[in-house]
């Protein structure tokens, strides 16, 4: 039986206070069905290039992706006083709202409505009180505030519908003062045997530490009924496929149907080439495999194949629709 989570759901504090000059912040949801033929991310990107209020901007996009590459895409840009921004990961705004057991709006010919419940609750890929949250820390910062979530509900797409019944999925949030190209997340919440298992990986620029700041990094948490694994090593994501092991475990990901998308941040638009089918295999003291994985890297903007939106696109400007 579904059961939505509590709308009174209160998510671990974390020291997400902002940069004096600019910040990124980003909260959604990823869900993929259990074939891994089609995926969605609803996403609300909040960012700054200054320090007054007229210079904080609120991007609300929605993905719906197919596998083979058929996308479509929704964006709209607001300006911060639009929205209201509550405690546990509540926001409200014009085209309509998140919560942590309902997701609702319409954005241009994509509209939505989905309710979310159950899952393995909070996985961070540090505990909570590691400098790795803390201000100013030189890397993007990633939380999952709701693992392996079971949604139902019904999407729209340019008339047609989705039933999401029996989907999984996770919500992400990610924050940064600058975005740092080459730094990639994969979060893996549906795996291809049902298990509930919840997965993040993390490659980039690391601040582990006073003087400690190396460029490659890779930090890997995995929640499994079989074992909870997690690892700290070298790893770069740059290419379209990677490996790495770890006293006895394995991981190995290629990355088709690889799209890129321009979006709102901090230094102005950058680049997030993403994937949700992500082929995903775990060996060793936990075997497993899924294929939708999520995959995002951030890239600097300027990639020619960027599909969208158009750079130019402001507050105020109307929802920007897109298919391939």
């Amino acid at each position: 039986m579904f059961v939505p989570s509590p709308d009174s759901d209160r998510f671990p504090e974390l020291l997400t206070e902002k940069a004096p000059d600019r910040f990124y912040e980003a909260v959604g949801l990823i869900a993929s069905d259990p074939e891994g033929r089609r995926a969605l991310e609803i996403r609300l990107a909040i960012a700054s290039e200054g320090p007054t209020w007229a210079e904080r901007n609120v991007e609300l996009s929605v993905l719906a992706m197919e596998r083979g590459g058929a996308a479509t895409f929704a964006v709209e840009r607001y300006r911060w006083s639009q929205w209201m921004f509550r405690r546990g990961m509540r926001q409200e705004g014009p085209p309509g709202f998140l919560a942590p057991n309902h997701v609702r709006g319409e954005l241009g010919e994509v509209s939505f409505d989905l309710l979310l419940g159950g899952g393995l609750g909070p996985l961070p890929l540090w505990p909570a009180e590691r400098r790795m949250y803390r201000l100013n820390a030189g890397h993007a910062r990633h939380y999952t505030h709701q693992a392996s979530l079971k949604v139902a509900g019904e999407l729209s797409v340019r008339g047609q519908t989705w039933d999401l019944e029996g989907w999984q999925g996770h919500r992400p949030h990610t924050w940064c003062e600058f975005i740092t190209p080459g730094s990639a997340r994969l979060g893996v919440h549906t795996w291809d045997d049902g298990q509930e298992r919840g997965m993040e990986v993390h490659w980039g620029a690391m601040d582990i530490g006073p003087g400690l700041y190396p460029k490659q990094v890779e930090r890997l948490v995995l929640r499994a009924p079989e074992q909870s694994l997690s690892w700290l090593g070298k790893g770069s994501s740059e290419h379209d496929g990677l490996h790495s092991s770890h006293r006895g475990s394995s991981l190995d990901v290629s990355l088709p149907d690889l799209l890129r998308v321009r979006a709102l941040g901090p230094q102005g638009s950058f680049i997030r080439a993403i994937t949700p089918f992500a082929e995903v295999h775990v060996q060793g003291k936990v075997n497993a495999g899924s294929h939708s994985g999520w995959y995002e890297r951030f890239e600097s903007d300027g990639a020619p194949d960027a599909w969208f939106p158009p750079a130019t696109l402001g507050p105020h400007q109307g929802v920007f629709t897109i298919s391939r």
